[in-house]
């Protein structure tokens, strides 16, 4: 039963477009943004860490975390979003409401679907400095199996992140919602 919910996540939010032209310059218009960002990424890194290590050896390292670490935040933050959407959807609730489902599976696949965009998300923005840093400093094989691992070990603390921080954000577009018509 989880399959099946997580399958209809990912259909619901799936943007259709209506022909294949259009899907195609979307997608190449989605791959063009994500490389300009991941070059300007590596770029922007690769500049600083050069200043840093003529500054103070072993600062390149503790920059890197620390670009790590706001990643994890941003993408938390803006995965907060998508939480709600997927989460507090109404159509979606008396749907299943009336269908022989358990709360916890439905749960568990929107977790899912959240898990996995986030992943997808940390990929793009992490696993770029990760391979750079270790291409700078000749680090071995190891190290670059562990940056394509980095992603989903990271999102498990992005989702804890993201659904702390979910129903305070709700309650306040609920709130904001009734005051100013979002």
């Amino acid at each position: 039963m989880i399959l099946s919910l997580i399958s209809k996540e990912y259909k619901e939010n799936k943007t259709d477009s209506k022909s294949l032209l259009e899907k195609l310059l979307k997608l190449v218009l989605i791959v063009l943004t994500y490389s300009i960002f991941i070059a300007l990424e590596v770029y922007i890194f690769l500049a600083v860490d050069k200043k840093l290590n003529e500054m103070k050896e072993g600062a390149s390292f503790s920059f890197l975390i620390l670009f790590l670490f706001i990643t994890l935040i941003i993408s938390s933050i803006i995965s907060v979003g998508k939480a709600r959407k997927s989460i507090f959807k109404e159509k979606d609730r008396m749907l299943l409401q009336t269908l022989p489902i358990v709360n916890d599976d439905i749960v568990i696949a929107k977790v899912f679907y959240i898990y996995t965009s986030l992943c997808a998300t940390n990929f793009l923005l992490g696993a770029p400095l990760l391979i750079t840093y270790g291409a700078i400093n000749n680090y071995l094989m190891n190290y670059y199996i562990f940056s394509f691992m980095y992603p989903f070990i990271i999102s498990l603390f992005g989702i804890g992140i993201t659904m702390i921080l979910l129903l305070p954000y709700n309650y306040i577009y609920n709130y904001l919602k009734d005051k100013i018509y979002l």
